[in-house]
């Protein structure tokens, strides 16, 4: 009978997935055999030796990886706060955060303990299930940040084309713009990714070169010019213009005052939807939650990643008002880990902690105090000081016919070299090490952890300072004071009454083997 043998068949599947059948069962219904001999193989071609050098683990990884970037000759193993270490133990001061992905500062505890605690419970479900997180993180991040959707994704990037996806779905269903005739405004020099769709509205040679063809739809508007983008506007067809709050990748580009307002205000008035790039700019790295919110004004749609999950895995977000939302309707886009429960539990301690810690209060005191000290400076020395918060970049002049970048190269002091279109460098200093960005036309970029504690920084400033500044032949009477002020400040920021009686011993240790030139 039809009973009897589904009973049969019951039996034999519980037959086959007892605990000690499991084994061979998966093995038979495998595609491919799996062979415990070629899995040792994989782990020995992992594995070369027990423990390596720095120089053999860059071999192995350029032997069969990707050459699509060209990192620092250092391999870190670990890191906490605002320090990292390297295979061997040496310990780097760490002012590039990952490109402000890390804005927390490396393995912040109660960020990894939300990561520890939910992967011990579950991790992810797909879209096809809801789980018990992503409503939390959506409620959470919409009334915090006072929108009324959250769409989640994984990185910038993507989250970036699910705001081009958003605004062009909207310009056809609600503004009525004609089927397949939207456009989206970028600035020129932004930088959002590195995928079709991004490369498609870059204006850097180096992005789009033999990428071709690209994505339609897409112009471009010099940035920071009002009537340039007003002219553009006026085109019916326009479904948003996307801009980042200031240029980042384009070396700090600070937009001048009123120029936020002056794009709320156009796209207000030709039916555009203004998307706010905030993936670095935002989550306090401009010493506020936004970087708009310098200005007092709301974009329609904001895009947030890197520092939204603290550095512990790829989350983001898109977030704007139902009408723009509710275009997308179920199957029209997704994600497979968007959203996962893992990433929502990680996300939402991580902006926990930025606002409980006062981490955008700290990155607004700390780099007005950076700022400060370079524009102090000769002109000579340094000019073009910018930025907010602890976005901070600057310009070296050149001087005898080298630039800063001839410096750098000839700095036998500590390890530099081309890393994408930009140039990084570590700087070396009595066996401490700083890490920070130096860009194609010798801006120094600093990227500061919102951890840092005051004499981190101060140790940044007198780094840059000594290591930098003095090499350009400048004398040591030019630089003299601004070094002993920093001296001063390291000392005063190790023994101030909010440091902990360990911080200020390691502090102190740190900076025992520093001397004045």
């Amino acid at each position: 009978s039809l009973e009897m043998a589904l009973c049969n068949c019951l039996l034999r599947v519980m037959g086959g997935c007892h605990s000690k059948n499991l084994g061979s069962r998966w093995l038979r219904l495998s595609p491919r055999r799996l062979s415990t001999q070629s899995l040792s193989k994989a782990r020995d071609a992992a594995k070369l030796v027990e423990r390596k050098t720095q120089e053999e683990y860059i071999a192995l990884e350029d032997g069969v990886g990707a050459h699509n970037y060209h990192p620092i000759p250092v391999v870190l193993e670990r890191g906490l706060g605002s320090v990292v270490w390297d295979v061997d133990g040496k310990e780097y001061l760490d002012f590039l955060s990952a490109y402000s992905a890390v804005n927390q500062g490396h393995c912040h505890p109660k960020i990894v303990g939300s990561l520890v605690s939910q992967a011990q419970k579950l991790t992810l479900t797909s879209r096809a299930f809801h789980n018990s997180h992503l409503g939390e993180f959506c409620a959470f991040m919409t009334a915090l940040f006072g929108f009324e959707r959250l769409l989640p994704m994984n990185t910038g990037v993507e989250a970036c084309e699910t705001a081009v996806k958003l605004a062009r779905k909207w310009a056809y269903e609600v503004k009525g713009v004609p089927a397949n005739q939207g456009k989206v405004i970028f600035a020129e020099m932004n930088f959002w990714g590195r995928s079709i769709a991004a490369v498609s509205s870059s204006s850097d040679p180096e992005s789009y070169t033999n990428f071709g063809p690209f994505v339609p739809g897409f112009e471009s508007v010099p940035y920071n010019d009002l009537k340039a983008l007003e002219r553009a506007l006026q085109d019916p067809n326009v479904c948003a213009f996307m801009v980042e709050p200031i240029q980042g990748e384009a070396g700090v580009v600070v937009p001048d005052e009123g120029y936020l307002k002056g794009v709320r205000e156009l796209c207000s008035k030709h039916n555009v939807l203004w998307i706010a790039d905030e993936v670095q700019t935002g989550l306090g790295r401009t010493g506020k939650l936004l970087c708009v919110d310098h200005d007092n004004v709301k974009p329609d749609v904001v895009v947030l990643g890197k520092a939204l999950s603290g550095g512990v895995l790829p989350v983001s977000c898109v977030m704007t008002s139902s009408e723009v939302m509710l275009t997308i309707k179920p199957g029209q886009h997704g994600s497979t880990y968007g959203g996962n429960p893992l990433a929502c539990a990680v996300a939402q301690t991580a902006v926990e902690v930025l606002i409980e810690e006062k981490m955008p209060e700290n990155a607004e005191k700390l780099g007005k105090i950076l700022r400060s000290e370079l524009k102090s400076l000769d002109a000579e020395m340094v000019t073009n000081v910018r930025g907010k918060g602890l976005l901070t970049s600057m310009t070296i002049p050149e001087k005898d016919g080298l630039s800063a970048w001839d410096f750098c190269l000839m700095l036998n002091v500590g390890f530099q070299c081309a890393s994408t279109c930009t140039t990084s460098l570590f700087y070396s200093f009595s066996d401490s090490y700083l890490a920070c960005r130096l860009d194609s036309s010798s801006h120094p970029v600093s990227f500061a952890s919102f951890c840092s504690l005051s004499y981190d920084f101060y140790l940044f400033c007198f780094l840059l300072f000594c290591v930098v500044f003095l090499p350009l032949r400048y004398t040591v009477r030019d630089v003299f004071p601004r070094v002993m002020f920093l001296h001063f400040c390291m000392y005063i920021a190790t023994t101030t009454t909010t440091t902990t009686t360990k911080t200020k011993t390691q502090a102190r240790t740190r900076f025992s083997g520093f001397v004045i030139p």
